[in-house]
C-alpha cells in the first residue's frame, strides 16, 4: 500500500528499553514504544513521556513497567554492591 495514502490505522505495538543514546551522553535510561503499521510498515519510536497510556495496549504497557522497574532494581542492587 501507498505509504501517502495510509491511515495507519492497525497498528503493531511493542515496548523498549533504551539504555544510551550516543548524541546525548547524559541520556536517562527510559522506556520507549513502537508502532508499526500492518498495512504499509511505517515505525515510529516513542518515548514513554510523549505518550498518552491510555492509547496504549494494557498488557504492552505493563511488560515495558515491569522491565524498566527490574532494570532499576538491578542498577540499585549494583550500586549497593559496589
Amino acid at each position: 500500500m501507498d505509504k501517502k495514502s495510509c491511515q495507519c490505522v492497525e497498528l503493531k505495538w511493542e515496548c523498549w528499553i533504551k539504555e544510551y543514546d550516543s548524541d546525548n551522553p547524559d541520556f536517562i535510561t527510559g522506556l520507549w514504544f513502537s508502532t508499526e503499521c500492518a498495512a504499509c510498515g511505517d515505525m515510529q519510536f516513542i518515548p514513554h513521556a510523549e505518550l498518552d497510556e491510555s492509547t496504549i495496549p494494557k498488557e504492552i504497557l505493563a511488560r515495558g513497567l515491569a522491565w524498566l522497574k527490574r532494570q532499576e532494581e538491578e542498577k540499585a542492587s549494583q550500586i549497593q554492591e559496589s
